[in-house]
Formats: structure tokens, C-alpha cells, sequence
């Protein structure tokens, strides 16, 4: 126990700074940086669900997520969402008599399902920085609270076929202390607390939880514990940012239903 909180806690501190610079200044490297990231999601995925087989499906999978990356560095906004979209609905509809073919199309939507939101609301007309601060903050906050009272306060089991560990006291203790962390973020950086921006902190922190659990699902699904080793204490990229990726899908979904596609971050935050 210890040792996995020393190890979890020494990653963190390395990978947040990273991270919050790539928030804080945005811009086409963080598009460039966000993007390869997206790359290591999807050659994840690839090792869950196909056994790490890089074919010629493979690589056409990342081709699509690298013009995800160019399109947004040309500004091309509907498209990235159009192709974000697409990816979705293919993962959705396709029937698994398909196999490989639809898991790859699941990995394509889960990379482009980390780019296009982050990047989206990054480049907003006004405050990107904010709302990416916000959509990270709350997310950690919920992974860190969930954790620490699912450990100390344990209980009744979430949902132990799919990820043993986790209980109903750390689903709502992250619930609760990543909506209240997000909102302070917010108040820190001076946007104006209101009723859209609590329960958009709560929605965010429930979101991502779901995704956290989807992700355990498809490990299980393919009896494997983590999705990779590249980072200690965590395993792979996803199973640090799953819940991450859930949350923004549903980050941008509600800024672009408020404010449109030119400026989701403001729509999010209810300015």
C-alpha cells in the first residue's frame, strides 16, 4: 500500500507540470504534444484488443488520428468535430462479427475522444486555459478523492465484476471533492461560481468515473490488468487519462451546445 502510493504520488509529480504547461500555453505544440498522445492511447488499445498487431488496419487507424492533429493545427474546427463524430458513431454501430476491425475503430474514437475536446476548448475565442483547468482539475480531483475514501472509508463494492476495488464510498467522495475542487479551481482563476458551473463540475466528476469503469471493463473483457507499463504506479497513458477522455467528450459536448463551435470553453464554464 505504501510502496503504490509512493510510486503513484512520484508519477504524478512528474507528469502534472507537464501536463498543466501544455494546459497553461496551449498553441500548436500542446496540439502536436496532445496529438502524440493520442498516438500512444490508440497503440494501447491496439495491445488490448488485437494482441499489438501493427498492420496495414493499424496504421490507416493512425493516420486518421494524426489528420485529427493536422486539422485542428489548420483551425478546421467542424472538421475535427466531424471526424471526432464519425469515429463515434463507427464505434457505436459496428457490429463485433467485425472483431478486430471494430475494436480498432473503438481506438480510433477513444484517441480522436482525447484530442479534439482538449485542443477544442484550449483554442476557444476566450477562456481556453480556464476551462481545460477545469476539465483536468476536477477529473484529478475526483480519481484522488475516489481513491483515498474507497482506501479509508471502504464498504459495499461498485461493481466488482468489473473493477473489484472500487466501492460506493469512493464513488461519491470522488463525486463529492471533484465537484468542489473543479468549482475552486474556477473561483481561483475569478470565473464567477454559478448553478451551470456546479453542475457542470458535478457532471464532469460522474462522467468520468463512468469512463474509469469502462475502461476497467475493456481490460477485463481482455483479461488484462493494465493497458501498458509506461508509467509506474499507473500502468499505461490509459489507465491514467480514461477518465480524462470520457469527461472531455462530455466537456465539449455541453461547451458546444451552449456557445457553439467557436468558443465551447466559455459555453462550459456558463459564461
Amino acid at each position: 500500500m505504501t510502496r503504490e502510493l509512493i510510486t503513484r504520488f512520484v508519477s504524478a509529480l512528474v507528469l502534472a507540470p507537464i501536463v498543466m504547461t501544455m494546459a497553461w500555453f496551449g498553441g500548436p505544440m500542446a496540439t502536436v504534444a496532445v496529438g502524440a498522445l493520442g498516438l500512444i492511447v490508440l497503440d494501447e488499445w491496439n495491445g488490448l484488443a488485437r494482441n499489438k498487431v501493427r498492420d496495414r488496419q493499424f496504421y490507416l487507424a493512425a493516420i486518421i488520428v494524426v489528420l485529427g492533429a493536422v486539422a485542428l493545427l489548420l483551425g478546421e474546427r467542424s472538421m475535427a468535430v466531424g471526424m471526432l463524430s464519425v469515429a463515434l458513431l463507427a464505434a457505436l454501430v459496428l457490429p463485433e462479427s467485425l472483431g478486430d476491425r471494430t475494436w480498432l475503430a473503438r481506438g480510433v474514437a477513444y484517441a480522436l475522444g482525447l484530442l479534439v475536446p482538449m485542443i477544442l476548448l484550449s483554442s476557444s475565442v476566450s477562456h481556453g486555459r480556464e476551462a481545460v483547468f477545469f476539465l483536468l482539475f476536477t477529473v484529478w480531483a475526483t480519481d484522488t478523492f475516489a481513491y483515498f475514501t474507497g482506501r479509508f472509508v471502504g464498504g459495499p463494492k461498485l461493481m466488482p465484476v468489473v473493477s473489484p476495488k472500487k466501492t460506493w464510498s469512493g464513488f461519491f467522495g470522488g463525486l463529492v471533492g471533484g465537484t468542489a475542487f473543479g468549482v475552486g479551481i474556477m473561483f481561483a482563476f475569478g470565473v464567477p461560481i454559478s448553478i451551470w458551473l456546479i453542475a457542470a463540475a458535478f457532471i464532469l466528476s460522474f462522467v468520468g468515473q463512468v469512463g474509469d469503469l469502462y475502461e476497467s471493463w475493456v481490460k477485463r473483457h481482455f483479461e488484462a490488468k493494465d493497458s501498458g507499463n509506461l508509467i509506474p504506479g499507473h500502468g499505461g497513458l490509459m489507465d491514467r487519462i480514461d477518465s480524462l477522455i470520457a469527461a472531455g467528450l462530455v466537456a465539449l459536448a455541453i461547451g458546444l451546445f451552449a456557445r457553439g463551435l467557436s468558443n465551447p470553453a466559455a459555453g462550459l464554464l456558463g459564461l
